[in-house]
């Protein structure tokens, strides 16, 4: 494209080369003139200058896109302006959201990749906790990295290692962006989803969907070694500030809230007992959003399913007589520890439904759940 080339025909050979109907294009910050009476100036004319960095903002892509040739010229494109894509991420926070809004949508550049792989790379050059949006596109990229891992893709089992290494900071990852004032702000909120979503990843098996019976990852062997209090009160407030905003953050923290309970049932109850009731209620039926209720009572039901699948499992098959006395949750390797997890969540659920008077509307799916929780436990429990 040479410097002669009208604004009209620059606008129609991006629309043609990359299947575009509506869209916008800015450079430096300005946004490329699309007046009627600016068509026929020249790139050089309007201020373009040569080998000048271009971010595109699709509204619409045509219905009949090629997508090969034009997706691999589009990475390629990227490729060679990743270094000037990736220093807007700390520009003013309009060009920067536009900017993350951009890299998000396309798979993640291998030189980004191979910083993160490199195990000496400063854990402070890769997160920023100063600038939200370039933060948010790093969690993005480990976060890929890690479904890539759970999907049995050899380019990311690199992800084992640098959980290993960096679980601690992880931790201390979640625990400031769920701590106010930073979880009250919204250019934070995208990056607490992503990193309690790798976390997520990292505990248990499978990809990131809602886990019935939350099995953990084997290869996740730091997993005993997570501070549970600190991990718990830091997931407790990101239900507070995030979970009626972004459906997407629910299920991967209750995942891992519920997963955190094998580690120590006794501190766990501990912590959640004074304050989980109310931040699940405000989740599951105070909230308007009907997916964010959903996924907040499967989660509650999963957990409950899995407590009473192992509480009421005999041992090894062995028959009991009848005249044992012990009940089939006693013979359970834990048998206090998972009747009081089970009596607890049960004590939830019904408090939610008490609570739902003020919220009728909305208490659905805590009916249906909780119903279903009791024909669970009366079937296991028999």
């Amino acid at each position: 494209m040479s410097p002669d080339t009208t604004l009209k025909d620059f606008y129609e050979l991006l629309s043609t080369t990359l299947s575009l109907v509506r869209f916008r294009v800015f450079v430096q910050g300005r946004e490329v003139s699309r007046k009627k009476e600016d068509q026929s100036k020249t790139l050089q004319e309007w201020g373009f200058k040569e080998l000048e960095a271009v971010m595109i903002q699709v509204q619409e892509r045509s219905k009949e896109e090629s997508p090969s040739p034009t997706n691999c010229v589009a990475e390629t494109w990227v490729s060679a302006r990743f270094n000037e894509l990736q220093a807007l991420l700390s520009a003013e926070p309009a060009l920067a959201i536009i900017t993350s809004k951009f890299l998000v949508n396309q798979p993640p550049q291998p030189k980004f990749v191979d910083k993160l792989r490199n195990l000496s790379t400063p854990w402070e050059e890769l997160f920023s906790t100063t600038f939200p949006w370039d933060l948010y596109y790093s969690l993005y990229v480990l976060q890929s990295s890690v479904c890539g891992y759970k999907k049995d893709d050899p380019e990311s089992q690199w992800i084992v290692a640098f959980g290993e290494k960096n679980h601690e900071n992880i931790v201390q990852l979640i625990e400031w962006l769920s701590s106010p004032p930073v979880a009250e702000s919204f250019d934070w909120g995208y990056s607490v989803m992503s990193a309690v979503s790798v976390l997520d990843g990292y505990i248990h098996k499978g990809l990131r969907h809602i886990c019935i019976y939350l099995t953990l990852d084997i290869e996740t062997t730091w997993f005993a070694a997570l501070p549970v209090e600190r991990v718990l009160t830091a997931l407790l407030n990101t239900m507070q500030f995030h979970a009626t905003r972004s459906t997407y953050v629910i299920a991967p923290a209750l995942n891992v809230l519920f997963t955190l309970s094998s580690v120590d049932p006794p501190l766990w109850l501990k912590v959640l007992r004074p304050i989980f009731c109310s931040r699940f209620y405000e989740t599951s039926v105070a909230c308007p959003t009907e997916a964010a209720r959903e996924h907040a009572w499967n989660c509650l039901r999963g957990f409950f399913a899995k407590c009473c699948h192992e509480g009421f499992s005999t041992t090894n098959g062995a028959d009991e007589s009848s005249s044992d006395t012990e009940s089939k949750m006693d013979i359970d390797p834990k048998p206090s520890e998972i009747r009081d997890i089970i009596t607890y969540l049960w004590t939830v659920a019904l408090d939610c439904l008490i609570m739902a008077k003020v919220d009728i509307p909305h208490a659905a799916k805590a009916f249906e759940t909780t119903a279903d929780m009791l024909r669970y436990f009366l079937l296991r429990s028999n």
